[in-house]
Parts: C-alpha cells; structure tokens; sequence
C-alpha cells in the first residue's frame, strides 16, 4: 500500500497518508491546508507525521497555526453513543484483512470496481459490464 487518503470535511481537503518511506518535502516546498502526512505501523497502530500545513486557523474563531506546525489538524472531537459500551472495544481489520470486503458485490452481483468508484464507471457503456444478480 503506497498511501491511504483520508476524506474532506467542512473547510479542509482530503489528506494523503504517504507509507511508502519518503522523506518530507523542504523547508520552502509547498505547504496546503492538508499539510504532507507520512505514515508508518507501529504494530496495529497507523503512526503519522504530518508538516507543511498552511498558515492559518485551527478553527475559524480558534488559534493560529503557522506553516512550521507538524500536529495534524482535524474536525472537534463529539462524545456521542456509537452503540457499543465503554470498556467493549470496537472490532476493527487491518487492511486486506476485513472478511466482508467482498459481501456487497457478492449479494448484488456487481463488480468490485463499481463499488470502489473507479472513473470508468461514469460512462453509460459501464452498464454492459453490470448483470443482474442470480446471472
């Protein structure tokens, strides 16, 4: 796995986790609002360092941030019931690990491609690939 990409909110686009061993950009390299994050395991952990984050807000009434800031910045935390209780754990797959990754396509008989969004799927013709399920 060369990166992960984790999606956008609010007023901040997506970030790239890079995990393929590159060094951070330079010192005067560009910086943006989703900063340049690597990322390594540490056992089950996902560890990420991230730098070149623009200047600006951590929030629209809250501190500054300057470029030089390495802390990735995120939406507030919200204490909320997700339904299952403290202390239970929350059951979770490393990646290529998740034996449900399949039951979608599986169910509706549709390719793997369709559901992960892959560009060729915009186009009308892509319909010829799908079939209906029990074919």
């Amino acid at each position: 796995m060369r990166s992960w990409t984790i999606g956008a909110w609010e007023d901040k686009p997506a970030m790239t986790i890079w995990m393929d061993g590159r060094s951070h950009p330079g010192e005067y390299d560009l910086h943006t609002r989703s900063g340049f994050t690597t990322g390594r395991w540490e056992g089950n952990t996902l560890v990420a360092r991230t730098t070149h984050l623009k200047a600006g807000l951590l929030r629209r009434v809250g501190a500054p941030v300057s470029p030089v800031a390495v802390p990735p910045i995120g939406p507030p935390c919200i204490t909320t019931f997700e339904g299952v209780d403290a202390g239970a754990g929350v059951p979770y797959y490393l990646p290529e690990k998740n034996p449900f990754v399949g039951e979608l396509t599986t169910k509706y008989g549709i390719p793997r491609d369709a559901v992960l969004g892959m560009p060729e799927r915009l186009y009308p013709e892509y319909r010829k690939k799908l079939s209906p399920p029990g074919r």
